[in-house]
């Protein structure tokens, strides 16, 4: 099969597209397992899973126009437990 010019750049897009919509996927899916370790840990420390999920939420939407996204899911985690537990930390479970 011979590839022309004109056929190249028409893939491109639409591998980039598909790419892109992969990478998106895999980061919902971290996000949605470091949002169940925050609340397991949230649990163990007695607090309001209402309040874990809160600050889950709004550590994402801070994140939400990060040009690098591969690091999303733990610095999300991170600011969670930073902004809820600070030094008293719950260990993750």
């Amino acid at each position: 099969m011979t590839t022309t010019l004109s056929q190249g750049p028409a893939r491109e897009p639409a591998t980039a597209r598909r790419i892109a919509a992969e990478q998106a996927d895999l980061e919902r899916l971290q996000l949605e397992h470091v949002r169940e370790r925050l609340l397991r840990a949230g649990a163990a420390a007695g607090d309001d899973p209402a309040a874990v999920d809160a600050a889950f939420r709004e550590a994402v939407a801070a994140f939400a126009g990060a040009p690098v996204r591969a690091f999303v899911p733990v610095l999300v985690e991170r600011a969670v437990r930073e902004q809820l537990w600070g030094a008293r930390r719950p260990g993750r479970t």
